[in-house]
């Protein structure tokens, strides 16, 4: 097997801001760029559909097999319990269905999850250009890209409500998942304790204590997406 897909890679650690990660936090950034460039182009609409599509299935099926072809496929871990890998579903389905009573979980949870996974990633030994590293800014940026595909090409507006609607539902969900924690003795969510590899739950204090922040955190990032709604209503209605 290349070194590279090896599961006890020993090429370099994942550095959080290297130069890798600046590198791929700045390819995601430019890709979306380019969808308020071409947003009233159809054709391209179309193309995006079809590539987010292309990168959510084939980023998921490669995590699955690699994790199969070395030995780390367990059940406490690789069930699509994680949000972003609950996403990775979510948004597949929202792709192939073009139902919109996804969209606010592809834009809220889609972009809140997957920028927090972008900007500090649990990669621990999977640095550049390991398979682990690539696929999993593929993963992630395509899901932080769907929350803007269905905002700028499916004009998807958002309203107070739905955040309220949300939260919720994100805490049911979360409630569930514990009860899968129990049974599995898993830490999916990170609700028993803290990614061993260094992220923004590192500010936060320890368990159980930093998930009472994290239903602070959630909600402000759902508040902030909904106002940047409101922005645009305001520079229009000023305008």
């Amino acid at each position: 097997m290349n070194r590279y897909f090896l599961g006890d890679y020993a090429g370099g650690a994942f550095q959080l801001l290297g130069t890798p990660h600046l590198v791929a936090l700045a390819i995601v950034v430019l890709v979306n760029l380019s969808l308020w460039r071409w947003r009233r182009s159809r054709r391209f609409g179309v193309a995006v559909r079809y590539g987010l599509l292309v990168l959510l299935v084939s980023s998921e099926v490669a995590w699955q097999l690699w994790n199969l072809a070395t030995g780390k496929w367990a059940i406490d871990t690789m069930l699509p319990l994680e949000l972003c890998g609950a996403m990775t579903y979510i948004s597949v389905v929202a792709l192939v269905t073009g139902n919109p009573i996804f969209y606010p979980l592809c834009y809220f949870l889609g972009i809140g999850g997957a920028t927090a996974a972008l900007l500090t990633p649990a990669l621990g030994i999977y640095g550049f250009p390991h398979f682990v590293f690539v696929q999993t800014f593929i993963n992630h940026g395509a899901i932080f890209t769907m929350g803007l595909y269905v905002v700028i090409f499916k004009h998807y507006r958002s309203k107070f409500k739905s955040i309220l609607c949300l939260f919720l539902g994100f805490n049911l969900y979360a409630t569930f998942v514990g009860i899968v924690n129990l049974i599995l003795g898993s830490n999916y969510l990170f609700l028993v304790h803290k990614p061993p590899s260094p992220t923004l739950f590192d500010a936060l204090p320890s368990w159980p204590w930093y998930l009472l922040y994290c239903e602070g955190l959630v909600f402000l990032v759902f508040y902030v997406l909904y106002f940047l709604f409101k922005i645009k209503y305001i520079l229009h209605q000023n305008h």
